[in-house]
């Protein structure tokens, strides 16, 4: 699945260390790390955050996602994560993120699906997304259509 051409940019950054396996190659660890960091940005970025939890209780949980790696990124390689919003209900929201290489190759896919959860007595329930988190969904979702 290829993204738009003018996603939302989330990270901009150099490989870690502590993302590379022993050849010197992003790991899976890594791979999944960089996705991980960059999903917890768009959250904030749709103010899913810390206070949106306080508030009401309210947070995101992915169900599904999947990862397809296409080139390999090398130790001392820069990066850059983007995030297209692909569909949207008023519960859910499917997302794909890129990394790219510092040549702009798209090296690596990211497919996720995020459920709006709130916390109950009872556990987490799947429930709308507050007012203010639907709207800038929706805002990002008409960008990236």
């Amino acid at each position: 699945m290829q993204a738009d051409p003018t996603p939302e940019k989330l990270l901009d950054c150099r490989l870690r260390d502590e993302w590379l396996d022993t050849a010197g190659h992003i790991s899976n660890f890594g791979l999944h790390a960089i996705f991980a960091e960059s999903e917890e940005k768009f959250l904030r970025k749709i103010e899913i955050d810390d206070e949106y939890l306080k508030e009401c209780g309210g947070s995101a949980a992915t169900v599904e996602s999947h990862m397809t790696v296409i080139k390999r990124i090398e130790k001392g390689d820069k990066v850059s994560v983007a995030c297209q919003v692909l569909d949207l209900t008023n519960k859910a929201v499917h997302i794909v993120m890129d990394i790219k290489n510092g040549t702009g190759e798209v090296c690596a896919y990211y497919e996720s699906i995020l459920l709006s959860v709130k916390r109950t007595a009872a556990g987490a329930k799947v429930s709308p997304f507050g007012r203010y988190q639907l709207a800038n969904l929706v805002h990002l979702s008409r960008e990236h259509k």
